[in-house]
């Protein structure tokens, strides 16, 4: 059986797979898989001009007022929000009126974060100058910031209908509909932004994520590229562009553009985040932890580099460390699915199963949509025998994602371990058809022909499922097996010999090459392998090793050391 789980957050989530049989034994493989990524949002806030209001009529203290707000405008631009503000200020105590000036600090304080001060001082703006169309715009990405998605569509409509040409107004829109999930709409607002401006960089940005969203990948990549050759030092073209790439598995892209956003942004703890994921991918272990420690630097209470870190110290075998990590995480996120979920997936290796379930019904109850939690936690059913219960997350797994083949594979075990073969083979006969490049239901649909006696046919999946995945190691096992079945010892030995080769610790392989050297008669090789097969198969040995364990003694002479 392989599990793959554990998923890294740029900030998306994995899954698990197979069973395999020898001699009526099952052995476990962990494979992990990480997950996507964190998208800056790029909107565009127009500053005003030192220009009263229209209609507006000039009172005396106007020309001071203006001098503050042309003041405050230099200080804006200069990044001293502070002074900025304060100009701004002094210009609306000397007008009150003056409905630009209130815009203008309305932008100061969201610079500030201050969104509430920035909602105040846009509505104020609109209130004297109802038909301010950039005021709406405005106050639509204050109320966005805060999360108030319906709000700010509101206010993108409203200055859309004050000013059908206000390009910047389609750009936030579509970017707030595309957080609402709502694509088709998103691609069609930043379209026309694009139409009306064709020189906006933003548009061709956030179109693109909508592309991504859609799982248009080109498109993605092709408008982060023209966003790029607009504005060549937006740093969140580069790392969304470098998403796409990994997503498509073409690491030393998306890497080249990590770099190049890092360059831009060198305290951007996403990015550094992100490329750690790829590296994880490329085996690069010791350069994705880097990047994730450098992220925590940055960032110290980013939870997804601790989850993303806590992945790659299980892939060097570090579980206290992993466990540590997401620990922190959750800490620092309590509400964070993907901690729960790969916190789980350690006490699943731990061999702690009732504690991963647990886990995996938190992140299920945080994420009702996770599927690859669903999936997980019936591997951990399987593992307690609770078939049914496995058979019905799995099931649900693939009804929240359909061409999700490790989970056909998976729900293939289940009805596999309940005797119902034509169901499992069904199941994998799909898991194939999603995932041709898939070696674990080959493997398994060469046990149930195994099973069947058409030893031919299983030989010919383990095949197949060597040659999609080399160091498949218990697939030499069980066509060894198959080989063996077939009076073909040699030929079974060496698949043996080399299923060891990969993975030393595979006690099956030694059960399984001291039975084929007992039936040739090698007796002193069949006690050595049949000792060690007891040894790393402890509690699970099969009784019948160890009577045959027994038998040889008896024939050589010999007793095994208590």
């Amino acid at each position: 059986m392989a599990y793959k789980s554990f998923t890294h957050s740029r900030i998306r989530p994995a899954k698990w797979a197979v069973m395999t049989v020898g001699t009526g034994l099952v052995a476990l493989l962990v494979v992990l898989a990480p997950s996507v990524g964190a998208r800056s949002n790029t909107i565009v806030r127009l500053a005003a001009t030192a220009t009263p209001a229209s209609g507006a009529t000039p009172q005396p203290t106007l020309e001071s007022a203006e001098a503050y707000t042309i003041r405050g405008i230099n200080s804006y631009e200069q990044g001293n929000l502070e002074a900025a503000i304060a100009d701004f200020t002094q210009a609306i105590e000397l007008q009150p009126d003056y409905a630009q000036a209130y815009y203008n600090r309305g932008i100061a304080y969201a610079d500030q974060g201050n969104y509430d001060a920035a909602i105040a001082d846009n509505s104020q703006a609109i209130k004297l100058q109802p038909d301010y169309a950039l005021a709406y715009n405005n106050r639509g990405f204050d109320y966005s910031q805060q999360g108030n998605l319906e709000a700010a569509i509101a206010d993108y409509n409203q200055a859309i209908v004050l000013q059908p040409d206000l390009a910047i107004a389609y750009n936030n829109r579509g970017d707030t509909e595309r957080q609402q999930g709502n694509l088709e709409a998103a691609i069609a607002d930043t379209t026309r932004a694009i139409e009306l401006q064709p020189g906006f960089a933003a548009a061709y940005y956030n179109r693109g994520l909508a592309e991504a969203d859609s799982g248009n990948l080109e498109a993605a990549i092709a408008d982060y590229s023209r966003a790029i050759d607009l504005q060549p030092d937006l740093a969140d073209a580069y790392t969304s562009r470098g998403l796409a790439y990994a997503d498509q598995g073409n690491y030393d892209a998306a890497i080249a553009d990590y770099n190049r956003a890092i360059e831009l942004q060198p305290d951007d703890a996403i990015t550094y985040t992100n490329r750690g994921i790829t590296y994880y991918h490329q085996g690069r272990l010791d350069e994705a932890i880097a990047d994730q420690n450098r992220a925590i630097e940055l960032q110290p209470d980013l939870a997804v580099a601790y989850t993303n870190r806590g992945v790659d110290y299980v892939a060097l075998g570090n579980f206290d460390a992993a466990m540590a990590d997401h620990n922190q995480a959750i800490e620092l996120q309590p509400d964070y699915a993907i901690a729960y979920f790969n916190r789980g997936s350690v006490y699943f290796l731990q061999g702690n199963l009732d504690e991963a379930i647990a886990d995996f019904n938190r992140a299920i109850d945080l994420q009702p949509d996770f599927a690859e939690a669903y999936n997980s936690r019936g591997l951990a059913y399987y593992m307690q025998g609770n078939l049914e219960e496995a058979i019905a997350d799995t099931t649900h797994a693939i009804e929240l994602q359909p061409d999700y083949a490790e989970a056909y594979n998976n729900r293939g075990l289940a009805s596999y371990s309940q005797g119902k073969l034509d169901e499992a083979l069904t199941d994998y006969n799909r898991a194939i058809e999603l995932n041709p490049n898939y070696a674990d239901p080959y493997l398994n649909r060469g046990n149930i022909y195994l099973d069947r006696g058409n030893l031919d046919g299983a030989i010919a999946e383990y095949n197949h499922a060597i040659k999609v995945r080399p160091d498949y190691a218990m697939a030499y096992n069980n066509r060894g097996f198959a080989f063996a079945n077939q009076h073909r010892f040699d030929d079974a030995i060496a698949d043996y010999d080399r299923a060891i080769e990969l993975d030393p610790n595979l006690a099956l392989a030694y059960g399984n090459r001291g039975y084929v050297y007992y039936f040739q008669q090698d007796y002193q090789r069949a006690l050595a392998d049949l000792q060690i097969y007891v040894q790393l198969a402890g509690d699970q040995a099969n009784p019948q090793a160890r009577e045959l364990i027994i038998h040889i003694e008896a024939q050589l002479g010999t007793e095994t050391p208590p």
